[in-house]
């Protein structure tokens, strides 16, 4: 069984390019024995005694059906005068029993001198086991529940609650009763006025920016809340549901409206892709861009309400 830190998978790896000649490339993992649910790290080092630009395998969220991706590294580079090795890590999971083989992946790399050739790693296996049970141990019954006597002062809070529920349905008949002895006398019931749809979306967004999700690490559901605020709003301002369909659907939709510019649209179509990017795809964004599409997500919000108060006629509600 090979068990394997990351630093010393690394400094493997540097040792190894110090003696290379040409360029090599190794797949090792840190721990090839692992239990149904533990995590093990696949390392893919390349030697070479010159710089050269590699195309990694595009490795996603999975490496067979069996095995799961969760995290992929950044490339690390170790270097002295003679020797330089590339290394790429990616952490995985398995949750189900077996033997599974990790096949060989092909890397392209470019030399300086502007030459392509590709280099493949071996093949990796890796075991994974369910937890040991005893099976001669004995099975023992479920237990029972266990009894736990009334106290008083549950049984005076049952009794409050049974007052309280008797007086509201008195309350009721009474009122009912009311009603119906004097049908001549309405009844005017005070209805809270609606919020117009940019009120509320900019509320939401303005919630959600002070969650402070994506500089929490949180930034799937960050962009997940920011595209559900906007399909709310383009539901009640522009007469499609847009809560039901896919982002092309809203886009396409978004671009036969006459209370949608260009602009807006182009940015609409831009915050539903990276959101679903994010989402589906495991993007990653900088820190900046997390920052920009809150600010262009208000702006399509303020843009869109004033051509649709100018259309209606109405005041441009802020």
């Amino acid at each position: 069984m090979k068990k394997l830190s990351l630093l010393s998978a690394l400094l493997l790896a540097f040792a190894s390019c110090a003696l290379a000649q040409e360029v090599d490339v190794t797949a090792v993992l840190d721990n090839d024995n692992i239990l149904v649910g533990e995590q093990s790290r696949l390392t893919f080092s390349v030697f070479s005694p010159t710089n050269i630009s590699i195309e990694w395998p595009d490795i996603r969220d999975t490496i067979v059906r069996e095995i799961e991706v969760l995290q992929q590294s950044n490339v690390d580079t170790i270097a002295d005068d003679k020797q330089i090795c590339f290394v790429k890590s990616f952490t995985i999971t398995s949750f189900d029993s077996g033997y599974y083989v990790i096949p060989p992946y092909v890397l392209t790399i470019q030399s300086s001198d502007g030459s392509i050739s590709t280099i493949e790693t071996k093949a990796v296996m890796l075991e994974v086991h369910s937890v040991a049970v005893d099976t001669a141990a004995d099975i023992k019954d479920i237990a029972s529940n266990a009894k736990v006597p009334i106290t008083f002062s549950e049984v005076s809070r049952a009794g409050a609650y049974v007052l309280l529920t008797a007086a509201v349905i008195l309350l009721i008949i009474y009122v009912i009763w009311y009603v119906k002895k004097n049908r001549r006398i309405p009844i005017i019931m005070r209805q809270k006025p609606a919020i117009p749809p940019n009120r509320m979306a900019l509320d939401e967004l303005y919630a959600l920016e002070k969650k402070k999700l994506w500089q929490c690490g949180d930034v799937k559901n960050y962009y997940g809340e920011i595209t559900e605020i906007l399909r709310r709003y383009i539901s009640g301002v522009f007469g499609f549901s847009a809560v039901e369909m896919v982002s092309d659907d809203i886009v396409m939709m978004l671009k036969t409206s006459k209370i949608c510019s260009e602009e807006n649209r182009k940015s609409a179509a831009s915050m539903f892709e990276i959101s679903d990017l994010v989402k589906f795809a495991k993007h990653e964004t900088e820190p900046e861009q997390n920052a920009e599409i809150i600010n262009i997500a208000y702006n399509f919000v303020n843009s869109t309400w004033k051509a649709y108060s100018e259309k209606e006629g109405g005041d441009d509600v802020q």
